[in-house]
């Protein structure tokens, strides 16, 4: 935030949904915007990003590393990070 905030962008956290293709939404770990006036930014759900970041569930490691991956590419969103505590 302290770095995206000054440059006019928004970072929101889950549980945050954000639209991957209609009527399919996922709930990223953060979610930033690089312009917080960007029309994505809607009230109830984001319609897509320029960046996802995903903490890896113990429970569901492909849920996290293959199936979300393919969902935000799908979307068009240019970055996905994934963070994997283990």
């Amino acid at each position: 935030m302290a770095f995206i905030q000054p440059l006019g962008g928004t970072v929101f956290y889950a549980p945050l949904r954000v639209r991957v293709a209609p009527g399919r939404f996922r709930e990223p770990g953060l979610v930033l915007l690089l312009d917080g006036n960007d029309p994505r930014n809607q009230n109830a759900f984001w319609v897509g990003a320029d960046l996802v970041i995903e903490i890896v569930s113990p429970d569901y490691v492909e849920r996290d590393t293959v199936i979300k991956r393919a969902d935000y590419a799908e979307a068009g969103i240019p970055e996905y990070w994934i963070v994997n505590p283990e």
